[in-house]
């Protein structure tokens, strides 16, 4: 839609679509990396932010300067997605999130916070099972996923995941994920490249008293479909 359109024409469709569509689910192939034009949309309270410069034709690289444009230009630097339907989602596709009755609490570009009580998910000395703790861990992966990348282009896998358990966990527990707009430009830029890119996170789980209970490495994998 925006490929080979005149800047006007390309202002005139942003704002458009921006008074019926969360910003989060746009991903315009040409958008430009330096923003200086800005269009606002009163409905969603995001601004879209366009170039005189030249244009690139590299899509990963115009998807994370639109969304770069959109944060940079936002009151608070995001669009916060639902994280009630994101976490009816999860656990109606990941039948261990709804087992463990894992929430996503927060959720925008670049970060998401989830939690997961500790009623329920016990073993046998009354603590948090480890392999609830595990799962709280990795689950994040795919959110953070989902409100950073274009789910229509590309999909994500882990590799490999570590866990350090450091203390007993004995209350409810949360875990943050996230990633920076470069460094979502340059895992895209490689898959885009390469046909898939690898990626590391670290997280830490997190008591009510704010107490690291765990630490933990997941090696993710983003690939392009078909690949």
């Amino acid at each position: 839609m925006f490929c080979g359109a005149p800047p006007d024409e390309q202002l005139a469709v942003s704002s458009a679509i921006a008074t019926t569509t969360p910003a989060h689910t746009l991903v315009p192939l040409n958008i430009p990396t330096d923003c200086s034009e800005v269009v606002r949309s009163t409905s969603v309270q995001t601004e879209f932010a366009f170039a005189r410069a030249a244009r690139t034709a590299e899509p990963s690289r115009n998807t994370a300067a639109f969304y770069c444009c959109t944060m940079a230009a936002g009151s608070d630097n995001s669009t916060p997605f639902d994280a009630v339907k994101m976490t009816a989602n999860t656990r109606s596709q990941v039948s261990m999130a709804e087992h463990c009755k894992i929430s996503i609490d927060e959720a925008e570009f670049g970060r998401v916070k989830l939690s997961m009580p500790k009623d329920g998910n016990t073993n046998h000395i009354g603590t948090i099972y480890a392999g609830a703790l595990y799962t709280l861990a990795e689950i994040p992966g795919g959110t953070l996923f989902s409100t950073t990348f274009d789910s229509s282009r590309y999909y994500p896998i882990i590799r490999e995941q570590n866990i350090r358990f450091r203390r007993p966990a004995t209350t409810d527990i949360t875990v943050e994920m996230t990633m920076t707009a470069d460094e979502a430009a340059e895992i895209a830029a490689t898959a885009d490249r390469d046909g898939k890119a690898n990626y590391d996170r670290i997280v830490e789980l997190i008591d009510t008293a704010g107490t690291v209970v765990a630490i933990s490495t997941n090696s993710y994998q983003m690939r392009t479909f078909g690949t």
